[in-house]
């Protein structure tokens, strides 16, 4: 029962972590595209 338990909470540990680095890995390339959106906005107003 110990080592079910164990197991089950590493498993978890790591399927948070994967969540967590999915999460990230969208904000900063939402973030990204919309900076990016911004600028060639920025750069036509300019052009």
């Amino acid at each position: 029962m110990r080592w079910l338990k164990r197991t089950y909470l590493t498993w978890h540990e790591y399927a948070a972590r994967d969540r967590e680095a999915q999460l990230l890995d969208f904000i900063s390339s939402t973030t990204q595209k919309s900076v990016e959106n911004y600028w060639k906005k920025e750069v036509k107003k300019w052009l």
